[in-house]
C-alpha cells in the first residue's frame, strides 16, 4: 500500500500523512502560476477555505489560535493544534463520511 504524493499538500500538522487526501479536487481548475499555499486560508469566522472561496472545515474559536497554518515552518513545542485530514472526505465526495 502505497501512500498518493499530493501537488498539494495541505495539512495542518508537523507529520505530512496528515495532508487531505485528493487535494488535487480542492484545486481543481486553479490556474499553477500562483503558490498554492496561498489559495487555503483561515477566515476569521473559523472556515478554512480553499480556491475559488470552496468550504473546507471549519474549526471552533477555541482551537484557532493554536492551529498550525501551511506557511508555518518553525514553532516553538507546545500547544498547537494538529488536524489528520488524511482520511477526511471532501468535495463531491463528503457524502462517504454518513452510513446509512
Amino acid at each position: 500500500d502505497t501512500k498518493h504524493v499530493s501537488k498539494y499538500p495541505v495539512y495542518f500538522s508537523f507529520t505530512p500523512d496528515h495532508a487531505l487526501r485528493d487535494a488535487e479536487k480542492l484545486f481543481d481548475g486553479v490556474d499553477g502560476a500562483k503558490d498554492w499555499r496561498d489559495l487555503v486560508r483561515v477566515e476569521p469566522d473559523g472556515w478554512i477555505v480553499g480556491p475559488k472561496d470552496r468550504l473546507l472545515l471549519w474549526v471552533p474559536l477555541t482551537y484557532r489560535s493554536s492551529l498550525r497554518l501551511l506557511r508555518n515552518t518553525l514553532m516553538i513545542p507546545g500547544g498547537e493544534m494538529e488536524l489528520d485530514l488524511s482520511d477526511m472526505a471532501h468535495g463531491d465526495v463528503w457524502q462517504e463520511c454518513f452510513v446509512e
